[in-house]
C-alpha cells in the first residue's frame, strides 16, 4: 500500500483522484509546514478517502486526550506514537479502547520492533534514508523482514528517490509512504515502444 506523506492540498487532490493511493501520513512538522493544528488536522483527514496517520505527543497528553474525546476518529485514523518501549504502554491500552489503529514510528532496532509485535501494533514505521545516513546498512534493513516476517505491518519512510522506492519494494516490503512530489514522479510512465499511442490511433483508425 502506498500513502503520501502530507496534508498539502495537493496532496489531498492526489488522494481524491487516485485510488491506488491508501491514505496521507503526517506528523508534527508537517502539520506546522502546513499551518495546521492538530484537531484541525484530524477533522480534515476523515472527510478525506482512505485511512490516515497522525501522530502524538508522549509528553503533552492534550493530544491523547482529544482523541479519546472523538473516538469516532478511530474509523479512519492510525496513530503514530513515537517508540519508546518503557512509556509507550499506557497510550496503546487507551486507544484501544477507543479502537484506534496503532503505529509504533521511528523504528530503528530490534527491542522497538520485538515490544511492537508483542503489542500487536498494526503498523511498524522504519526510516529508510535516516537509517543509512546514521549507518544502518541496506543489508540490516533487508534482513529485518527475515528475523520479522512480517511485512504487511512494516510501514517504510524516508524515501527520497525513486530508487529507493524500487529498493525497498524489491526487499520485500509492501507498504510505504512518499510525499508527493515523488508520487508524481513514481507513477510517470513512458512506454518503450510508444504503445499508447498506437493503440489510440488504432482506435481512431477504427471509427472512422
Amino acid at each position: 500500500m502506498i500513502f503520501i506523506d502530507s496534508i498539502s492540498s495537493n496532496a489531498i487532490e492526489l488522494i481524491s483522484k487516485n485510488l491506488f493511493f491508501e491514505g496521507l501520513t503526517t506528523n508534527p512538522t508537517i502539520l506546522k509546514k502546513n499551518n495546521i493544528s492538530f484537531e484541525t488536522a484530524l477533522q480534515l483527514l476523515y472527510k478525506v478517502r482512505g485511512t490516515h496517520f497522525v501522530q502524538i505527543s508522549l509528553r503533552n497528553k492534550r493530544y491523547l486526550n482529544y482523541l479519546m474525546e472523538k473516538s469516532f476518529f478511530s474509523d479512519k485514523i492510525v496513530v503514530k506514537l513515537p517508540w519508546v518501549p518503557l512509556e509507550i504502554s499506557d497510550f496503546v491500552r487507551k486507544l484501544r479502547e477507543r479502537r484506534y489503529k496503532i503505529c509504533a514510528t521511528a523504528v530503528y532496532s530490534f527491542n522497538q520492533i520485538v515490544s511492537a509485535l508483542t503489542l500487536d501494533v498494526e503498523y511498524i514505521a522504519i526510516y529508510y534514508s535516516r537509517m543509512l545516513k546514521c549507518g544502518y546498512k541496506k543489508e540490516y534493513i533487508k534482513e529485518l523482514l527475515t528475523i520479522f516476517p512480517y511485512p504487511e505491518k512494516f510501514l517504510v519512510a524516508s524515501l527520497k528517490t525513486v530508487d529507493d522506492i524500487n529498493e525497498v519494494i524489491k526487499m520485500g516490503y509492501k507498504n510505504i509512504t512518499i510525499d508527493e512530489k515523488l508520487a508524481l514522479e513514481f507513477f510517470k510512465v513512458k512506454f518503450p515502444n510508444n504503445d499508447l499511442e498506437r493503440f489510440e490511433k488504432d482506435f481512431k483508425e477504427e471509427l472512422s
